[in-house]
């Protein structure tokens, strides 16, 4: 039997295979653009969070993309060390962590806004084409976020 090593040979009901290449490819191309600026791919989506929404709460931030305090704390330093935020107790409540941009930080964006630019030039993506995948996206995700809920609740009951 012949192994599939192209994304045209799986057959439409194999789903999980070219959008889990597709992630993977996804995040690797982009680790490539962002070593310019010293981003790994996890720290970019973080600062991408930031930059649109401003200073918030870890847990805020890590509602926002999918990602508990576990994994978002040791981003979160060492996006400290590198001077792009600041962590500190909020003020509401001690055990909270707000995470403030810095000056550095804000400058950044501008950099990282040029390598997001220089990968859609490079790729020759169609901007038609960038707009309907992130709509596809959004509106799968949406759908099953919805889902897990359901199912979260299922099994508590």
């Amino acid at each position: 039997m012949t192994k599939s090593n192209t994304l045209e040979e799986w057959n439409d009901k194999d789903y999980c295979i070219p959008l889990y290449i597709w992630t993977k490819e996804f995040s690797r191309l982009h680790q490539n653009y962002l070593k310019t600026i010293d981003l790994t791919f996890t720290q970019y989506i973080v600062m991408s969070v930031l930059w649109i929404h401003g200073d918030m709460l870890v847990k805020e931030i890590g509602k926002i993309l999918r990602l508990d305090s576990g994994t978002l704390t040791p981003v979160l330093k060492k996006l400290e060390q590198k001077g792009f935020v600041i962590r500190q107790k909020s003020a509401k409540d001690a055990r909270d962590k707000m995470i403030l941009l810095t000056q550095g930080g804000r400058e950044l964006k501008k950099q990282a806004s040029a390598i997001r630019n220089r990968y859609v030039r490079d790729l020759d993506l169609d901007p038609e084409v960038i707009r309907k995948l992130i709509y596809h996206v959004k509106a799968a995700s949406e759908i099953m976020i919805k889902e897990i809920k359901i199912y979260d609740l299922e099994e508590n009951e």
